[in-house]
């Protein structure tokens, strides 16, 4: 739809105005539209950015949609060469970087820990300075209270951490009084 659209302003901008250019003091720019439309997607993608948890989300698909009217722009203006390579290019960056971000930084985080705790013998405070103490951060949690007795339900997304911290953090874990049940989807997961 955005290259789509773009082409479309393109063309527009291109031979809508052809009865006008035999007009005396009148000049038509193509470029001042292709302009306007790099700057709107822009301001497009900037509303798809977002800022949560510390961590900037959509940045990605702001840039793509950015590279895709580009791509539009170029299709409307004869540049199938260049349309074509630039969709190639911005395909495998798209799909390559994916790979090599998962190949290289698959580790950045733990993953999910679930724990079911008894909230009047333990504490959430206790659990997160036992996760501390082995180097890890906690990046999330999420509580869902129990009003009977099997005790609530804690997940913690826990940032990175290598794979005999882990296992030592499951061990100290275990040993908290009021921890009644541990889960863990790392590689090393042990269900207690």
């Amino acid at each position: 739809m955005v290259a789509l659209g773009a082409a479309i302003f393109m063309l527009t901008s291109e031979f809508g105005f052809k009865d006008i250019l035999g007009t005396s003091h009148v000049e038509l720019d193509p470029s001042r539209v292709a302009a306007q439309v790099a700057s709107g997607i822009g301001f497009l993608g900037a509303g798809i950015i977002i800022f949560q948890h510390e961590k900037i989300r959509g940045l990605t698909t702001a840039a793509s949609i950015w590279a895709v009217a580009a791509i539009g722009l170029a299709v409307a203006g004869g540049l199938y060469v260049i349309s074509i390579t630039g969709t190639g290019l911005i395909l495998g960056v798209l799909a390559g970087l994916k790979r090599a971000e998962i190949r290289w930084f698959k580790d950045r985080r733990s993953g999910l820990l679930k724990l079911r705790i008894d909230r009047n013998t333990t504490s959430i405070m206790e659990i997160q300075s036992r996760i501390e103490e082995q180097g890890m951060k906690v990046e999330q949690i999420i509580i869902m209270p129990s009003n009977s007795d099997i005790g609530d339900r804690l997940s913690l997304v826990l940032s990175r951490g290598d794979t005999k911290s882990r296992a030592l953090l499951l061990d100290r874990l275990r040993l908290i009084k009021g921890v009644r049940e541990i889960n863990s989807d790392t590689p090393d997961a042990r269900n207690l």
